[in-house]
This record gives C-alpha cells, structure tokens and sequence, in this order.
C-alpha cells in the first residue's frame, strides 16, 4: 500500500500543474502546446518597438489586444487567430489584415505579423475560455494579406 501513495501524490501533482500560474520568458507557441486555456499579460521589444498586452490563448486560438510603440508612435492593435485564419487590426488604418494560418497547439508559425515562436515576457494564469474573445468583428474590412 506504501507504493501506491507517491504515485498518487504525483499525479495530484500534475494535475495541480496543469491549472498553475506561468511567468517567465518563453514562447506562446509553448504555452499552447501546454494545452489548456490561459490568460496572459506579456511584453516583448523588438528592434525599435515594444509592445504589451493581453493575449488570451484557448487550444489553437489565440485573441490579443496591444498597445505597441515605434519610434515614438504609438498605437493599439488587435489580432485573433480562430478557425485556420489570422486577423489583425489597429487603430491607425479603416481596415485589418487576414491570413490562412496553422497555428496549432502543437506549435506555431507567424500570424499576422506576430511570431508565436518568439520568446516574450509573460505572466499567465488558467482562464475559463469565452468563446466570445474569439469572434472576428463584422464592423471591420479585412483584406487578404500579400502572398495569401
């Protein structure tokens, strides 16, 4: 009976990973192949710009909202990748960006300029999905983006 115990403390353990808190440095690519549904704060400088944030990530979608800075501009931004598609938006054009994606929550490529491949700061905790982070917004135009 002594033998069966660590293994059950252990899998109590993971199952208590599963629903943890996660900062660090890292990729959202690998928070999405952690499975599971997180809401995360983040931040990430490249080159001349740094952008924060909110990124809600829920199996193979992913909704966020930024304000990013550029040469002393700056401006909100939107991008969310449902159904095989990423759609991006600001508030400094009438219209937004659509491309065909495959980001999957076994890893991922470049969505609509954002690299979920890219190491970023972020401070994630377990979120109860809500399908309507997820919707694309009818108000919006948005053109295929070059090459698609």
């Amino acid at each position: 009976m002594g033998a069966s115990t660590p293994a059950s403390q252990e899998q109590t353990a993971n199952t208590e990973r599963e629903g943890e808190n996660l900062s660090g440095t890292g990729s959202f690519a690998s928070l999405m192949a952690r499975g599971g549904s997180y809401e995360c704060t983040m931040s990430i400088a490249v080159q001349n710009s740094e952008s924060e944030g909110t990124i809600y990530i829920s199996g193979d979608q992913i909704s966020g909202h930024f304000t990013s800075r550029s040469n002393g501009a700056s401006y909100t931004g939107r991008m969310i990748v449902t159904g095989g598609y990423s759609y991006s938006w600001s508030d400094v054009l009438p219209q937004g960006f659509k491309s065909k994606t495959t980001v999957t929550a076994q890893g991922g490529t470049q969505v609509g300029g954002f690299d979920v491949n890219t190491n970023t700061q972020y401070d994630c905790k377990p979120w109860v999905a809500d399908a309507n982070k997820f919707v694309v917004p009818t108000n919006i135009t948005f053109m295929e983006a070059p090459g698609q």
